[in-house]
């Protein structure tokens, strides 16, 4: 036995010795997709904050004066600018177009 079924039967093992998951767990459904893109993100478990960090990515340009998608009622200069533009650098468009578009059903 290799591969993904064994990684499952070794985790279950593990579960049920120490009642955590070795690699963590997230939920299944919508839930575990906010959870996920949260962590790749850096934003709170919100989906409005989810949604419109990644409205703001699917910019050609990143605009300044765009509201600040962390919820601080700020402009994103002031507030989460460099964080935007480091995953901006860092994502490709098109899984922000993807993730964009599971979030937004």
């Amino acid at each position: 036995m290799s591969g993904p079924l064994y990684t499952f039967f070794l985790g279950q093992v593990h579960f049920e010795e120490f009642k955590t998951f070795p690699w963590g767990e997230r939920q299944h459904g919508i839930v575990g997709l906010y959870e996920s893109y949260a962590e790749m993100l850096g934003t709170k478990i919100d989906a409005a904050e989810i949604s419109a960090t990644l409205l703001i990515l699917t910019k050609t340009d990143i605009k300044g004066h765009f509201e600040c998608p962390c919820g601080s009622s700020k402009r994103l200069r002031a507030c989460c600018r460099s964080r935007i533009e480091e995953l901006k650098s860092r994502l490709p468009a098109k899984l922000v177009a993807r993730m964009y578009s599971k979030v937004t059903l």
